[in-house]
């Protein structure tokens, strides 16, 4: 059904039709909301105009040929199809683009346009809010001053306008029709954006923009000044519309074919999914409608070209609402919903419920309760029943949308429009007749009421006879709307009651532990469990640990003979083990030495295997920082200072090569690869990109094409002994069951990366899962590939494979508790003793497979002596080494989180934002209610109260990335393997007594609740730069925020109780 409001026919031409007429027109903007119907006006009212030129890019997989027809599809021209049937003969479409030069016009199609068009209308613009500074600036700064070069060269030139917004100045109060100073000239913005890269770009795009509230209006009043630079000798104008909505009469009425602005609002609310908006109520809606804007547009092309005055700047036309008898935006949205719940839409998903405040704050909360915590609510439900979560998703679009109109919504322009008056005045009865722009007297009643009808018809695709039918199922909605909202206003004060009983029966307890004498030991904590497991866990130190410089070192075991040259010395001058014989004189070729592991195999092997004669290490350029500056870095860590002290001229045994593993043969030049083929014996290929969410692109190129070029490397080395590819235990993923032996899989390398070489990044991710299959992440998958590549490609060679386990910090050596990264379990432990996260999701029946670092090294350095002493082990009977925990020490999960929680309450963290609370569960329901009411609830809470108090809002940004890294990590909290470790078990019978002294990594008889002492004041010293004499001040910072935390609880609870008091009182 199409609804019409049909003119009168007109018997001679008017003035503006004869304008006209004969006249060849160019188009830009053609297939947009305002360009659809100017181009249907035109074909309808000035009948006997001779072409009309449409400029039209190709987008979305449709041609130039392909869009015009979707174009004419549209219902906007069915009234034109009636009238003049044969209307296409007039209208051409031209290929070209306004974010290209020249317009992207080939030679002909711009000669063509240069000898025949008359009238230019450049309509073509990016009027996304949030788009980026570069495309928006390309688009609609550079664009029209390509359309003014063409329109330099055209010899019959009539009129040129240029469409704006009535907002290109709203940094001003007042907006009269002329021209104001732009923040930066037009081209010095455009050289700016063509000359800085992208993400250099957005970091500076709030300066750029200054009080601008986007790249819209900031890039529409840029390309005003082009116009007045650039077109001041032409016949031009520009026109400045307000906010165009749906029409009001023709082509038909309430036509609307987009979800911008207050039609998005609308939409919105009329779905049921919009239920608050901020919104001054008493602030004027500058809105037009689409039909009378496009007859005030041609218009002043009519204007423009009867009035040429080469002297004075361009006329500008301000066209907007509020002539005499503009219109509220709170009585726009009452009208709206009245005629909407007359009229709903039968595809609604709930009852209409609309709030608005100009408050920000208020906003906000009405935000939580009414959109963020409904769709978690929803996205639970879903994820119970199996289906994909979505609400979330489709709420933080909204409040996007919500954040980018708000600043139009809440503030209010005083606008002049004597010239757009005077063009009113000017016209013929006839005129205004036929091109009705006057909003004197505007009927808003009728005109919303026909917007309800058109949006319903045209954005809801619902016909007129399903109203019956809509309104019943509205008002099943209604009724289950209120049970719900008083259902949950019991539950509220039900646990508001309960929760503060609890509060303030319990909260005046103390939760520290007596402080023991100087000298006892570490007092092992008793975990007191409570409902909310909340008191501060915190042990007695011994004062005599801290030393004179205030280092706590003693338990650290930090001591200047670990040093392994010393013990030898001790014990027998120059006597070496099986394994330091082995190493001495020899050449080490090491990739990954920049890395975690990497850097602790170095620190080893120059420590423990004195005689060794050079370590070259393969180092790439990283951001910014060269293979010089990379290796003074690396060194300057602190696991080498123990080294420095005993060693001191080290860094002469080591040569550090330029290399890539992402480059074609590592990166490497002539001279370097004859220099490792010639001299290295032994070869660690521990580089890979451990990233779980790395692109699978990338993944392949390091994880297995460096494997496959290292290999070939190898294979040409002459003296090659042992080659150790370091894998991960994780690698097989895909079976439940992992052997210390090789898998074969179906795909292969080659055809893997003919793939991803070949597909864009958006194929391959929509491929990825069907790829992956069992497999969690892109590393695991391409680890596995990797070790099918080495052992293809080994043939007689003494290569093996090391699979360790989940890494983490050293026990013993050279530093205990070191680390320098936050991977894995490491990470999360430091979210939760920062108190920015307080629960995790996992399988308490899991077995956690973590590996000191110092441990897993040894075993690395020792599979290398392994493998070259076991030449029966080539090829198929390659060797494989499984290093896990799970065998000789199995710890779970739970046990691991009990254990750093003992052991963090004796080093909490100085630098803590919140009393440190930990809840781990195994339900998935549970989980979820407590990402909404523990983390994410109080993340919106602080980002508010720092935009309210001027500060940037990160809170929930950060907690983001927290949950998004729980996310990749949690298959390994969810799923337990079985793993088999006889090649280890039987490497480490094999070494003598001196060997497993100085080599250790067996985990028989290990000690997992002290090793967490240490691991945890690793973490205090090495992660968060903390010495352990800011214990004492550590201790009563989480004094202060356990009563902070404590007194929030209690007046949340009373806020609570407000809040449902006051929405009781709203609503009942």
């Amino acid at each position: 059904m199409t609804i019409m409001d049909n003119e009168s026919p007109t018997t001679e031409e008017t003035p503006i039709q004869k304008f006209y007429a004969g006249q060849s027109i160019f188009i830009t903007g053609g297939t947009g909301f305002l360009g659809k119907i100017l181009i249907e006006k035109l074909l309808r009212s000035c009948p006997n105009v001779s072409m009309i030129y449409l400029l039209v890019r190709s987008k979305k997989g449709q041609s130039v040929i392909q869009r015009m027809d979707t174009l004419f599809d549209d219902p906007v021209f069915e009234r034109l199809k009636i009238e003049v049937p044969k209307f296409r003969h007039k209208v051409a479409a031209v290929s070209g683009d306004c974010a290209l030069p020249e317009l992207g016009l080939s030679p002909g199609d711009r000669d063509s346009l240069v000898r025949e068009i008359t009238i230019v209308f450049n309509v073509a613009a990016t009027v996304r809010f949030d788009e980026k500074i570069k495309d928006a600036v390309t688009i609609n700064v550079r664009g029209p001053k390509e359309i003014l070069n063409l329109c330099r060269s055209i010899a019959n030139l009539r009129a040129v306008i240029h469409v704006s917004t009535a907002y290109s100045n709203c940094t001003r109060d007042n907006i009269d029709e002329k021209f104001y100073a732009p923040t930066i000239s037009a081209d010095s913005i455009m050289e700016l954006v063509q000359s800085i890269d992208e993400s250099k770009l957005e970091k500076i795009t709030p300066t750029l923009l200054g009080n601008y509230p986007n790249s819209y209006a900031f890039t529409k009043q840029i390309a005003e000044q082009v116009v007045k630079q650039y077109g001041k000798d032409l016949p031009i104008g520009i026109f400045r519309p307000a906010i165009v909505v749906s029409s009001y009469k023709e082509p038909v009425a309430g036509w609307i074919d987009n979800v911008y602005g207050p039609t998005g609002a609308l939409v919105g609310a009329g779905a049921g999914l919009i239920r608050t908006l901020q919104i001054n109520k008493n602030c004027t809606a500058e809105i037009v409608p689409v039909d009378y804007t496009v007859n005030a547009l041609i218009s002043t092309a009519w204007d423009v070209a009867n009035n040429k005055n080469e002297a004075a700047d361009p006329p500008i036309y301000n066209y907007y609402s509020s002539w005499n008898n503009g219109i509220s935006w709170g009585d726009y949205m009452e009208l709206s919903m009245k005629y909407g719940m007359k009229m709903p839409a039968v595809r609604t998903l709930w009852c209409y419920t609309l709030t608005i405040t100009s408050n920000p704050v208020m906003f906000y909360i009405y935000s939580l309760l009414l959109h963020i915590i409904p769709a978690l609510l929803v996205d639970i439900g879903l994820c119970v029943i199996g289906q994909k979560p979505k609400a979330i998703k489709i709420y933080r679009k909204i409040h996007k949308f919500a954040a980018v109109t708000a600043y139009f919504s809440t503030h209010m322009w005083k606008f002049s429009n004597e010239n757009t008056r005077g063009l009113w005045d000017n016209l013929t009865p006839e005129d205004k007749k036929l091109f009705q722009f006057s909003m004197l007297d505007f009927d808003w009643n009728d005109f919303l009421y026909k917007c309800v009808v058109g949006l319903r018809l045209y954005a809801f695709k619902d016909d007129p006879s399903t109203i019956p039918i809509a309104k019943k199922r509205m008002a099943k909605f209604l009724v289950l709307h209120r049970a719900i909202k008083y259902g949950f206003f019991g539950l509220v004060f039900w646990l508001t009651y309960s929760f503060l009983s609890f509060v303030f029966s319990w909260g005046l307890t103390s939760s520290f532990s007596t402080i023991s004498e100087p000298g006892e030991d570490f007092i092992k904590m008793a975990l007191h469990k409570t409902k909310f497991t909340d008191d501060i866990k915190i042990n007695a130190v011994r004062l005599s640990d801290f030393n004179g410089s205030g280092v706590y070192s003693n338990d650290l075991r930090i001591n200047d003979n670990n040093n392994m040259t010393n013990i030898i010395n001790e014990n027998g001058g120059n006597t070496r083990t099986p394994i330091q014989d082995f190493y001495a004189d020899q050449n080490i070729f090491i990739t990954g030495g920049t890395g975690f592991l990497g850097k602790t195999v170095i620190e080893k092997l120059l420590r423990s295997c004195p005689d060794i004669s050079t370590i070259y290490f393969m180092v790439r350029s990283k951001k910014g920082h060269n293979v010089a500056d990379r290796v003074d870095d690396l060194f300057n860590d602190l696991i080498f200072d123990n080294l420095k002290k005993t060693s001191p001229k080290f860094r002469h045994k080591l040569v550090a090569v330029a290399g890539d593993c992402q480059s074609p043969n590592l990166g490497l030049s002539e001279s370097d690869r004859e220099l490792l083929i010639r001299e290295v014996s032994i070869v660690f290929h521990s580089a890979a990109t451990v990233r779980f969410d790395e692109k699978l692109r990338i993944a392949t190129a390091i994880n297995i094409g460096g494997s496959l070029a290292m290999l070939n490397l190898c294979r040409e080395m002459k003296k090659l002994k042992a080659m150790i590819h370091v894998s991960t235990v994780y690698s097989n993923s895909h079976v439940d069951e992992i052997g210390e032996c090789i898998y074969t899989y179906s795909m292969e390398y080659e055809k893997l990366d003919k793939m991803v070489n070949s597909l864009s990044d958006e194929a391959i991710d929509e491929m990825l899962p069907s790829l992956l299959q069992k497999w969690p992440n892109t590393y695991t998958y391409t680890k596995a590939l990797a070790e099918q590549v080495i052992h293809k490609g080994s043939k007689d060679m003494p290569v093996g494979i090391f699979r360790p386990g989940i890494i983490i910090s050293a026990a013993e050596e050279p530093l205990p508790g070191w680390t320098d990264n936050y991977y894995g379990p490491i990470g999360a432990t430091v979210a939760v003793q920062l108190g920015l996260l307080r629960g995790v999701y996992y399988n308490p029946a899991v077995r956690a497979n973590v590996v000191p670092v110092d441990y897993t090294t040894n075993a690395l350095i020792a599979s290398a002596w392994d493998v070259a002493n076991r030449s029966d082990r080539r090829k198929e009977k390659m060797m494989v080494y499984n290093y896990v925990s799970t065998v000789d020490a199995p710890l779970f999960w739970t046990d691991y989180y009990n254990y750093c929680e003992a052991a963090g309450s004796m080093y909490p963290a100085l630098k803590s934002k919140w009393h440190v609370t930990f809840t781990p569960t195994s339900s998935k329901l549970y989980w979820s209610l407590l990402v909404i009411f523990i983390h994410l609830l109080p993340a919106i809470i602080i980002d508010l109260f720092a935009k309210c108090t001027g500060n940037k809002p990160q809170m929930h940004q950060m907690l983001n990335k927290i949950l998004k890294y729980l996310n990749l990590i949690q298959p390994f909290t969810l799923k337990d393997w079985e793993f088999t470790s006889d090649n280890v078990q039987q490497m480490w019978n094999n070494l003598d007594t001196k060997d497993k002294q100085y080599f250790k990594f067996s985990l028989k008889g290990w000690d997992w609740p002290e090793y967490f002492k240490t691991y945890m004041k690793g973490i205090k010293v090495y992660l968060l730069k903390e010495d352990l004499n800011t214990l004492p001040a550590s201790y009563k910072r989480q004094q202060k925020l356990l009563w902070l935390y404590r007194a929030t609880k209690a007046l949340f609870g009373l806020f609570i109780m407000w809040m449902v008091w006051k929405m009781v009182t709203l609503f009942i």
